[in-house]
């Protein structure tokens, strides 16, 4: 692979923003944020850098929340409904109201922490370049962001435009995870980051483990507390990727449980795991992502070979039971909670044939894991989301064949989970009864099943 756990991953303090590899100012309209010591209030300014007609709110909130707005000429900026009116104005000041403390029921947030999202407080131009946004913060407190890091501040990319990724202002604790020629950036809240840090660590090692690099550059990485009334079993209640101005995985946890409780959980796996695909048909990447949730956990070690093909079969056959299951070519069309089990586990069997395929055959790519480091080579971070086909397209450009196109083709027109999983499970070797799993050594695929497994 050309790196070990070791290389990969080393910790040094994240104190941002700050000069990285991006060090050259960019151009393009520029923002200044100051936000209020008592962190209800932002005053953000504006300089155009060429001429621009209308800035549009992201949300209702922000028109809900904007206080006021003056030109450079000092007139006031007037709004008609989602938008102010710059025209002639080369730069602007407007203020705006960040979010309620209790705004995110959900989540324990410290009260010495704002959290928001830029479509709350920051007004764009539809069709820009990039845009330039630096911050001025209360002595001692932080900001966290998904955007580029450049040399005096961050760059919004032109990739999504909803601001849907979490900010948060305050007071925070930030490290820099190196791994590999990139880092991971956390920041966590109301949570122990020495309990924290070792278990994202260890996430995205696995993952940069697949092929020897981490998939995509410098993603936001934000470690919150839920509120519950219970505890989880390991520590993770939920965790969600957001590709939109950046790269942010999001985890809420109970900040009670230790490293090694987080490390028994699969949710890091499987989020850190979507970002070895573009945005895609939601039953490919959810699939993908749960098929290596259970395949780098097995490979670290947490579970054993026995327990992974437990975990698969059960899924492959709840899913397969599904009363009346649609196409899978369909299955956007029928309600998400209706059909999760098969969104997760259809796509999570085509990952496991698509890896037995090329593993199985002579010549091409010669696994699942070398057909994704192909795609990150050519195309990650991608700036669109992808259909399903595309994706499958491309991996036959990479592999140089149609196999993937025709087994994707195959899993559409199925009703449901295709028939030919179980027979699949048999050839690799996996028995099954009364929940119980064993393996026959002398199936004809029973190899290859191991070395999937085999631990890194």
């Amino acid at each position: 692979m050309g790196w070990t756990a070791s290389a990969l991953c080393a910790v040094a303090v994240f104190t941002a923003p700050g000069v990285d590899a991006n060090d050259t100012p960019v151009e393009g309209h520029r923002y200044e944020v100051t936000i209020d010591a008592d962190l209800d209030s932002a005053t953000i300014e504006v300089t155009f850098d060429h001429d621009v007609r209308y800035l549009y709110a992201g949300s209702r909130a922000a028109i809900a929340n904007l206080e006021s707005a003056i030109g450079c000429s000092g007139a006031t900026i007037e709004r008609r409904g989602w938008r102010l009116v710059v025209a002639g104005e080369s730069c602007m000041t407007y203020r705006s109201r960040l979010p309620d403390r209790d705004s995110r029921r959900r989540v324990a947030i410290p009260d010495d922490v704002r959290w928001t999202t830029s479509d709350q407080w920051l007004w764009k131009p539809r069709r820009t370049r990039e845009l330039n946004v630096g911050f001025s913060m209360p002595d001692g407190l932080e900001v966290s962001v998904p955007w580029q890091r450049t040399a005096d501040g961050f760059r919004i990319p032109r990739i999504g435009s909803s601001g849907s990724a979490v900010t948060l202002f305050g007071d925070l604790s930030k490290i820099r995870i190196p791994i590999g020629d990139t880092a991971v950036r956390l920041t966590g809240a109301g949570v122990d980051m020495t309990e924290v840090e070792p278990w994202i660590r260890r996430a995205v090692t696995d993952v940069a483990l697949v092929y020897g690099r981490f998939p995509v550059p410098e993603p936001q990485v934000v470690v919150l507390p839920a509120r519950s009334s219970g505890r989880s079993s390991h520590g993770v209640y939920f965790g969600h990727v957001i590709r939109d101005e950046g790269t942010a995985i999001q985890f809420y946890i109970d900040p009670s449980k230790t490293t090694a409780e987080m490390n028994t959980d699969w949710t890091a796996a499987h989020e850190f795991s979507h970002l070895m695909l573009p945005y895609t048909t939601r039953w490919v990447s959810e699939g993908f992502a749960s098929y290596y949730q259970n395949v780098l956990l097995a490979r670290r070690g947490e579970y054993s070979e026995t327990e992974v093909w437990r975990r698969l079969t059960n899924s492959f056959a709840k899913a397969g039971a599904i009363r009346n299951p649609p196409k899978l070519a369909n299955l956007g069309d029928r309600p998400f909670w209706e059909m999760r089990m098969l969104i997760y586990w259809s796509g999570a069997a085509l990952a496991l044939m698509a890896d037995v395929e090329l593993r199985s055959r002579p010549g091409g790519v010669a696994s699942l894991d070398d057909l994704l480091d192909g795609l990150q080579r050519c195309c990650l971070p991608a700036r669109t989301s992808w259909s399903g086909a595309m994706l499958f397209e491309r991996f036959d450009e990479i592999d140089d064949s149609d196999v993937m196109t025709s087994l994707f083709e195959r899993f559409l027109a199925s009703d449901g989970m295709p028939a030919d999983v179980d027979d699949l499970l048999g050839r690799l070797g996996v028995r099954r009864s009364a929940g119980q799993v064993w393996f026959d050594e002398s199936a004809p695929l029973a190899g290859i099943g191991r070395t999937i497994m085999a631990k890194r």
